[in-house]
């Protein structure tokens, strides 16, 4: 766990660094997903209704956020 955890500051910190603030911003949004997808895999958990509903909120967040705004002409 303290292997991952470092690596995970490291390549988090390489981000904020390198990356626009708008991108370093939106990659904090995928920890939760992130979180329940590792929980999933490496302790076998099985999420309840609110996790999944967390999962499409944050989904369609990012979607909002990412998708280009139309040209109104």
């Amino acid at each position: 766990m303290l292997i991952a955890s470092l690596f995970c500051h490291w390549a988090w910190f390489k981000i904020a660094t390198n990356a626009p603030a708008s991108i370093a911003a939106l990659s904090t949004m995928m920890i939760p997903v992130v979180r329940v997808f590792s929980g999933m895999l490496v302790l076998g958990e099985q999420p309840q209704w609110p996790g999944y509903l967390a999962l499409v909120l944050v989904t369609l967040a990012l979607a909002t956020v990412l998708y280009p705004a139309r040209n109104r002409t």
